[in-house]
């Protein structure tokens, strides 16, 4: 990407509580934007987004994985993140890299906790963000509650901007409401048909079109009193503050769909594309220097000094160790030499890495707002900062959650104890929530975490080292 293109890029993370179809819609995205030329389904092994022998046989997504997709004149970096509470952490780190959010609501009546903490921490990294209600083709699944719970339980101001058409098995398109279209779906390509609406639904298109002037209008106060003397707000108006508003943190928009059916999608990439901020739109990123710890600060600018942040490690089997990090200002280049502030010591990169799931593509250069990956740096491991030598920074890491259990690991041979100590260094590199230590009674290796099924799972992955 040029540097004049990156007003171009979107660096967006998909959350929400488990069990919404947050890993389906993703593949649904880069299945409709012609990323992938198969859509698959986690249910089924298929997804490119899980890919992990641990979460094929759970079925759910336990570490944040990456993808693109190109939609129109963007280009659109994509992560689907964990959604139940054991691997939160891992969501909470990748949301700290990107842009803005899709937040993925529940639609059967069944908002939990981790809606609230993933909802708090957005509001906490004040990241702009659209929400998708997703499998409205399922039984018991209701629009209506879904924007209500945005609404009461989490203090949102959502504004819808499709609405269903039909319900559960007879749901077969969506109502666009800034268009005043029917967008009908007849089979599984993402393609809709557009058609007139019907009396009906114009009904349900016009109190929804209102409600969205209304809340868009109270957003500003010169059209606030433009609205209230005339009576409406011409098209490009109110797109143009309605994506204000959006990035403002002011607004909600509120599409819908279904991932697995690839009904709505369309429109929710065109949201992605019109209504949230590309890096340059995004504030300053605030850090400190390296040598007397002032406050300083890095635009999001190709033509300032290179900086960027680790926030994730992970153990490829075939290119060895993977450090993903978000490039804040400058230029990342395959071959440099850069400083790491954190500690201090220099690491040379080798080829810079695109994520595609579970595979790498190399590239040559990353500007502000991409997600990249480098293998086999020496010394760094994930929080740390990456910086031209030069102009040192050093970011703020997340804090690691405090552990709520721990396991003794016992190797069932000395032997197999070598193996143990090498798994577990290579499962505390990938996962900050974990912590291991030798209780100094017992001489057992300690290893805890967030909870079972995290420690769990992770031990799992660890090549069956260790469970």
């Amino acid at each position: 990407m040029a540097a004049e293109e990156i007003g171009r890029l979107r660096t967006i993370a998909i959350v929400g509580q488990g069990a919404t179809g947050k890993t389906e819609l993703a593949e649904a995205m880069l299945f409709t934007a012609g990323t992938l030329t198969r859509q698959g389904r986690p249910d089924d092994g298929t997804a490119a987004m899980d890919f992990e022998p641990e979460e094929l046989h759970r079925k759910i997504s336990i570490s944040s994985a990456f993808h693109h997709y190109n939609w129109k004149k963007d280009e659109v970096i994509v992560a689907d993140t964990p959604g139940y509470q054991a691997f939160l952490p891992d969501s909470f780190a990748t949301m700290r890299a990107v842009d803005s959010l899709v937040f993925v609501a529940t639609a059967g009546g069944d908002l939990k906790v981790e809606s609230e903490k993933i909802w708090a921490e957005m509001n906490e990294l004040r990241l702009p963000r659209i929400a998708f209600v997703s499998r409205l083709d399922r039984e018991r699944n209701n629009f209506d509650h879904a924007m209500a719970d945005l609404e009461k339980a989490l203090d949102a101001h959502p504004v819808a901007l499709t609405l269903p058409i039909g319900a559960e098995l007879t749901f077969n398109g969506v109502i666009d409401v800034l268009a005043m279209k029917a967008l009908m779906y007849g089979d599984v390509s993402g393609k809709p048909k557009e058609e007139a609406l019907s009396d009906e639904q114009k009904e349900r298109a016009e109190t929804a079109r209102t409600r969205l002037c209304e809340a868009v209008a109270e957003t500003d106060d010169a059209l606030l009193e433009k609205y209230l003397d005339k009576g409406v707000l011409e098209d490009a108006e109110l797109r143009t503050a309605l994506r204000a508003a959006t990035i403002a943190g002011k607004l909600t928009p509120v599409l819908c769909g279904s991932g697995l059916k690839n009904i709505g999608i369309g429109p929710l990439l065109d949201a992605i594309d019109t209504l949230l901020p590309a890096p340059n739109e995004r504030p300053a990123r605030k850090g400190f220097s390296g040598a007397n710890s002032e406050p300083v600060e890095r635009a999001p600018d190709p033509a300032a000094p290179f900086s960027a942040f680790v926030f994730k490690t992970v153990i490829d089997p075939f290119a060895g160790k993977l450090s993903i990090f978000r490039v804040v200002s400058g230029r990342a280049a395959s071959d440099a030499t850069v400083l790491n502030s954190t500690r201090g010591v220099r690491e040379r990169f080798g080829q810079l890495l695109r994520l595609e799931g579970k595979k790498q593509s190399p590239i040559t250069t990353a500007l502000p707002g991409e997600i990249v990956a480098v293998a086999k740096l020496k010394d760094t491991t994930t929080g740390d900062t990456l910086c031209d030598e030069k102009s040192p920074i050093i970011f703020p890491a997340s804090e690691r959650p405090a552990p709520v259990i721990s396991f003794a690991i016992r190797p069932k041979t000395k032997g197999d104890e070598q193996k143990a100590s090498q798994a577990l260094q290579h499962l505390v590199e990938e996962d900050r929530a974990l912590e291991t230590h030798r209780d100094s009674q017992t001489h057992d290796i300690i290893l805890s975490g967030t909870g079972q099924m995290h420690i769990e799972a992770r031990s799992r992955s660890s090549n069956g080292s260790l469970m």
